[in-house]
């Protein structure tokens, strides 16, 4: 049975973000612009499982786990990162 993925649209000031719900990683570069530079934001432990499905051309930031990150230092360190 395939499973059906859901688009969910942020809208924000920029522009509008979409969030795929239920679509396989490996399948990450088709709903990736064209011309537009992608960065990855993952966790260490997402990075472990997962890192094989992330396009090669696409940076990877990692950042550690659990919810001791969520904090303005790993935000500050991400727009580092992107600078």
């Amino acid at each position: 049975m395939k499973q059906e993925v859901k688009i969910i649209e942020v809208k924000g000031a920029g522009g509008v973000s979409r969030i795929h719900v239920g679509e396989k990683l490996s399948r990450i570069d088709s709903h990736l612009p064209a011309g537009v530079a992608s960065v990855i934001v993952t966790d260490e432990r997402v990075k472990e499982l997962y890192a094989g499905d992330f396009p090669p051309h696409c940076p990877i930031i990692t950042m550690g786990t659990g919810e001791g990150i969520k904090n303005l230092s790993t935000v500050e360190m991400i727009l580092r990162e992107l600078m």
